[in-house]
């Protein structure tokens, strides 16, 4: 939208009550407070209902994938900056997250590194497990998300930890097709 310099002398426009400018910012500003009022609405609406919909640490498969979870960060360990080949380089944060049912290392990557803060409760959508020298580790790929909960404090439970668990991809035999 385009604004146009109000008349400060006797031709004040009424619209704004004859306060000039600083009324037309009190309508921003008022605006600005409702759309803030309705995000936080939509927000705590979505956390109750993904609080339910979540998925616990415990309940975590290796190799499974489309977890939403919210876990609380416990402690940072290894912090490391690659360079793929074509000469971007990658920030790569490794962190032990937890919620009431157990624990796991967490591979944060890029733009979620920042959100890894001791202590923080983060909600992850759309993450995945993968094996990595047969233990378990959570990640969020590109078609998921990272988010900082404010406000909220949950449980810890650490004396359950799936990346300490050993994991062997083992061969089962092939099925036998039995004619009937």
């Amino acid at each position: 939208p385009s604004f146009a310099p109000l008349k400060l002398s006797s031709g004040i426009n009424a619209e704004y009550g004859g306060f000039g400018w600083l009324c037309v910012l009190d309508k921003f500003q008022t605006r600005r407070q409702q759309l803030s009022n309705s995000l936080l609405l939509l927000q705590s609406v979505y956390l109750t209902h993904s609080m339910s919909d979540r998925t616990l640490i415990s309940n975590l498969q290796p190799e499974g994938s489309n977890y939403d979870l919210i876990v609380k960060v416990v402690n940072l360990t290894i912090s490391v900056e690659q360079k793929r080949a074509d000469g971007t380089k990658i920030q790569v944060q490794e962190a032990i997250v937890a919620d009431e049912s157990a624990s796991i290392c967490f591979i944060a990557k890029n733009e979620q590194v920042p959100l890894l803060q001791v202590g923080s409760v983060l909600s992850l959508k759309n993450a995945s497990t993968f094996v990595f020298n047969g233990n378990m580790r959570l990640s969020v790929g590109r078609w998921g998300s990272v988010a900082q909960l404010v406000d909220q404090q949950i449980e810890v439970n650490l004396s359950k930890n799936l990346s300490k668990v050993d994991y062997e991809l083992v061969s089962l035999p092939q099925p036998r097709y039995v004619k009937i």
